[in-house]
């Protein structure tokens, strides 16, 4: 019981690091925006991938290849976010660690 738990976790970070979820993330151009602007490349469309992590810390990619870093201000904020871009945003996926 105890190894299957094991490996279920060790499963589980493989599922949702940043080299599983963004396999090209070393090739993209990486920068740190301000939550407002995250948001707002959210709204208008601009966001294909989001990966949110228990420090606050959130990474969008955006449709032109762009990976965008910011911080949201409370755990799990970013899919208010996501719900409010209602349509728009139907097909935009979303993991968390």
């Amino acid at each position: 019981m105890r190894f299957g738990l094991i490996l279920g976790f060790m499963l589980a970070n493989a599922l949702f690091s940043h080299s599983f979820m963004f396999p090209e993330a070393k090739d993209l151009k990486q920068r740190k925006v301000p939550w407002k602007e995250a948001k707002a490349q959210i709204m208008k469309g601009n966001v294909t991938h989001i990966f949110q992590a228990h420090s606050l810390e959130v990474d969008l990619v955006t449709t032109s290849g762009e990976i965008l870093n910011t911080v949201e201000p409370r755990i799990d904020e970013i899919y208010k976010v996501v719900k409010k871009c209602g349509y728009t945003c139907a097909d935009t996926k979303i993991a968390t660690e």
